[in-house]
């Protein structure tokens, strides 16, 4: 059940195939997707080859590249997100 969730997600997060120059529903998946925004921070603090500072793998939403800090607060934000549902979703006793 995990595999079945999460491969989706790593799939359409960017890590194996550029973010940007995707088809019209592609690029709408990936950027929904939290991982996304995971994989291109890690992209862009990670020291390595130039390639991954390119414009075709950085993360775009529109003209705007979203710094690393932004992208970590998505992800923070849609964390807080999940945590509270799920603490109301199990406190309550049947």
């Amino acid at each position: 059940m995990v595999n079945l969730s999460l491969m989706p997600l790593m799939f359409f997060s960017g890590a194996m195939f550029p973010p940007n120059g995707l088809p019209g529903w592609l690029d709408t998946v990936v950027k929904l997707n939290p991982l996304t925004y995971g994989v291109d921070a890690v992209r862009r603090t990670l020291p390595g080859p130039s390639v991954l500072t390119s414009e075709q793998t950085r993360l775009m939403l529109g003209d705007w590249h979203p710094p690393v800090a932004a992208e970590l607060g998505v992800l923070a934000a849609l964390t807080a997100v999940a945590l509270g549902l799920a603490g109301y979703r199990f406190s309550r006793t049947s």
